[in-house]
């Protein structure tokens, strides 16, 4: 192989690699955050400007194509799950909602989640 030949070899090779970056090609690499709380309500508190009360568990985001993004939750209940932008249904389930087992759920439904994340999210069981 000349020298010429390895010179085009490397620049088309430079090219694609620059055009991957700039695209995110091939790249599975969650890009903004989603933070909020798993919990519930106690009973009568639910239409109260009351916080809930947290629960452990897990959260799943899934995407518009079906692609599933999940975190584990702690005591805490506060959650941060790393996603790229778009749209998301956002579930959540707790083996500690008082026997509940009720699902969770994103209140709002469809979560749309742009350039700078998304703060404040509350995924809510037995709601």
């Amino acid at each position: 192989m000349g020298y010429r030949t390895v010179e085009r070899v490397v620049g088309v090779v430079g090219a694609i690699a620059l055009s991957c970056i700039f695209a995110s090609c091939g790249s599975n690499q969650p890009d903004v955050q989603i933070r909020g709380q798993l919990g519930t309500y106690g009973a009568g508190a639910k239409n109260q400007a009351l916080f809930p009360q947290p629960l452990p568990g897990k959260v799943t985001a899934t995407a518009a194509d079906g692609r599933k993004y999940s975190t584990n939750v702690p005591a805490s209940g506060q959650f941060r799950l790393n996603v790229p932008q778009g749209s998301y249904i956002l579930t959540g389930s707790s083996s500690s909602d008082a026997g509940n087992h009720a699902p969770c759920s994103y209140r709002d439904g469809t979560l749309v989640v742009g350039v700078g994340g998304k703060t404040g999210v509350l995924v809510e069981c037995g709601a």
